[in-house]
């Protein structure tokens, strides 16, 4: 909730994000919130976290990289050659099948570690004012409605409507642009996007130069970095068009490679070669 003038008077809109342009009265205390509050918005809004990747299984990562059709056929190749006693010949063809599904598995894993990295980027602890003192506490517990304190150096806990000081900002963890931009009160904001708001801070990004008061409205997956971090962690993985072409071409090259197998063998025996 957003209190004016120590009041416990709620402003809430449909849209939490609509806090970050709603008109301000120049007159209000901005005091941020009592302990109690604060443990009633925990409950009723969950910790200030973003989810993780539901990993695959490693071992069903591993065993894909060993029964694609090419993979097969080597494996096939490889008890042939130990049924002949070409046990080097075995040997060389399951270390190119193991390096090659140990390269598949490790980008595999890296791909499935990017929500992580986000949430390694994002702070742990946060300034806000609780019963009107300044504390220092873990950034999952910060909810919606607390005053939050960002100096010079820190990353911004969540999404939140600035109502005192000014800042350069760092936001190229969301927009990628290396130039800090300016942050700063609006009484009147126009409306525009969250990102290129100058009224807001947004989690993740890092004041370079100055201190600001934010308002916050938004936590958690609510936030613009939790709902880049969601679409990330529900993403399920296409085969690109080069690895579905690929594939194609592995499924031929195995059937041409049998059929050939098949031709020859009673050929070959017939001609009175060996198994």
């Amino acid at each position: 909730m957003l209190l004016k003038d120590g009041s416990p008077e709620a402003v809430m809109p449909n849209d939490p994000a609509d806090l970050a342009f709603m008109p301000l009265d120049g007159s209000r205390s901005w005091t941020g919130l009592s302990s109690a509050d604060a443990a009633s918005a925990l409950l009723l809004h969950g910790a200030n976290t973003l989810p993780g990747k539901r990993g695959t299984s490693w071992m069903r990562v591993l065993i894909a990289q060993l029964v694609h059709p090419l993979a097969i056929l080597l494996w096939g190749a490889a008890v042939l050659a130990i049924a002949t006693h070409e046990l080097p010949l075995a040997i060389a063809i399951v270390v190119v099948l193991a390096i090659n599904a140990a390269f598949a598995f490790v980008q595999e894993r890296q791909a499935e570690h990017a929500v992580e990295a986000i949430n390694d980027a994002l702070p742990l602890l946060a300034q806000v004012v609780r019963d009107g003192v300044v504390v220092r506490i873990p950034a999952s517990e910060v909810v919606p409605g607390d005053l939050v304190l960002v100096g010079e150096g820190d990353q911004a806990p969540a999404d939140a409507r600035i109502v005192a000081g000014a800042a350069s900002v760092d936001a190229s963890m969301l927009t990628g642009e290396s130039a800090p931009v300016e942050r700063l009160p609006v009484d009147h904001p126009p409306r525009t996007t969250l990102i290129g708001a100058t009224q807001v801070l947004l989690r993740g990004t890092s004041v370079v130069v100055g201190e600001v008061k934010a308002v916050v409205f938004a936590t958690a997956t609510r936030t613009q970095i939790g709902v880049v971090a969601e679409l990330t962690a529900s993403v399920e993985p296409e085969p690109s068009p080069l690895e579905v072409q690929v594939k194609r071409v592995a499924w031929v090259i195995s059937i041409i490679a049998v059929c050939i197998g098949a031709v020859f063998l009673p050929v070959g025996i017939l001609a009175g070669l060996s198994w």
